[in-house]
């Protein structure tokens, strides 16, 4: 490769007879030929085919340099502008050809080679991914393969396809990339898609796709859901948001946005699905959130009063339940419940003594650790006294998943659209 690399080194500074040189070497010293036509400057088509016509004289044979080399050549070809259809589809068509034979790890090179090497042709890449996809049924394939695309629909078109595709266990973890990337570069046309998907006719890819959209820390990416020009299309989107399982404090400011729309039978859907939410699901927590979205509660009397309504007849039921004793497990079971506790402590405390005692446990060789009041800790060895330290994660869940567990769950995978 040195000679390779000097060869080069002479092309590039205008020394003509580099070109006649390397090609001398091609039935010796292959891989020294094709490393100069993987980097070399093309500066006519009759050179691109040339080169390609010595190149089909030489047998791999499995060699994973060579090979490697030949994918640098066919990537140099296309980033040449001389080159015309005929080239580029024997150039993808060899790509396939490599990915096919049984060389160790040639599959991960074209992968990254795709990815990372080849701007443009964007057709023709989407088209070798679902050829990558249908033979490999590895998935994580797409979490880099769009760094270098510019048009965001073939990611779509992608996600749409696999959603489809039972083949296929989707871990949506794998599009975060690539939507991060597109909502960066492609803003616009990105909300497109995701308005386009979230109104669809097919309610399990309206679903996924806001699934799609919660990727990255629970946020959600945040499409003008007024730019839905429909009113059908406004209905969609605010059936599948507010009917999605978790993650309210993410989807309502995007449902209310929809609150301000022109449509008054959208505006009115909002209001009923909000007031069953809040009676059934999330009462006064939801109706603190759309407060604090909604800013002025004055100027949206009208938009608030069957929601909170909603909110005083959940109240009002709460209020007649809880005069119900009976209805109080903490109530009616609380002196099981204690006596169940403090056997159980007993029995803890007994048996870690008795494992203390024993000098063959394991824990018998951990230095004991102290609470203290609660909200510090000590080791035995050590005078100092610690705070603990806090960590907290939450997430919430809508309530009528665990007020019957299997109708919700029924529905929830055999989803019916009232739209």
């Amino acid at each position: 490769l040195l000679i390779g690399q000097l060869l080069i080194g002479l092309h590039r500074n205008g020394f003509e007879n580099a070109f006649v040189e390397a090609k001398s070497f091609y039935k010796d010293y292959p891989n020294t030929s094709i490393f100069f036509f993987g980097r070399m400057e093309f500066e006519n088509i009759g050179e691109i085919n040339e080169c390609i016509e010595l190149v089909k004289r030489i047998d791999a044979n499995d060699n994973i340099q060579l090979v490697n080399e030949l994918l640098y050549f066919y990537t140099n070809v296309l980033r040449n502008t001389h080159v015309n259809k005929e080239i580029v589809s024997y150039c993808f068509e060899k790509f396939k050809t490599f990915f096919n034979s049984n060389i160790e790890k040639i599959q991960i090179y074209i992968v990254d080679v795709l990815s990372w090497n080849l701007e443009g042709y964007e057709q023709e890449k989407y088209t070798l991914l679902i050829f990558l996809l249908e033979k490999t049924k590895d998935i994580s394939i797409i979490k880099d393969y769009f760094s270098n695309f510019k048009n965001p629909d073939y990611f779509f078109y992608l996600f749409k396809l696999l959603n489809y595709d039972s083949n296929f266990r989707i871990d949506i973890q794998v599009f975060e990339s690539p939507l991060y990337y597109f909502w960066g570069i492609s803003k616009d046309r990105t909300e497109e898609n995701i308005l386009s998907f979230l109104s669809h006719d097919e309610y399990k890819l309206r679903r996924s796709t806001v699934k799609l959209a919660l990727l990255g820390n629970n946020s959600f990416y945040q499409p003008n859901l007024l730019k839905l020009a429909t009113e059908k299309d406004q209905l969609r989107v605010l059936e599948v948001i507010l009917d999605y399982p978790h993650a309210i404090e993410s989807l309502l400011p995007i449902a209310l946005q929809l609150r301000k729309s022109s449509n008054k039978f959208v505006v009115k859907y909002l209001k009923e699905k909000l007031s069953v939410l809040i009676f059934e699901s999330y009462h006064e927590y939801l109706y603190d959130m759309i407060l604090k979205y909604i800013g002025d509660p004055k100027k949206e009397k009208a938009f608030l009063k069957p929601i909170l309504q909603s909110l005083k007849d959940y109240n009002k039921i709460k209020a007649k339940k809880e005069k119900v004793k009976d209805l109080d497990p903490r109530e009616n079971e609380r002196d099981l419940m204690n006596l169940y506790y403090s056997l159980e402590h007993e029995d803890k405390t007994r048996q870690m003594k008795q494992m203390n005692k024993n000098s063959e446990t394991f824990l018998s060789r951990m230095p004991a650790i102290t609470i203290v009041r609660g909200n510090s800790w000590k080791l035995d060895e050590q005078n100092e006294v610690e705070p603990l330290n806090e960590y907290r994660t939450a997430i919430t869940f809508d309530k009528r998943m665990f007020k019957d567990t299997d109708m919700y769950e029924y529905n929830l995978e055999n989803p019916i659209s009232d739209f």
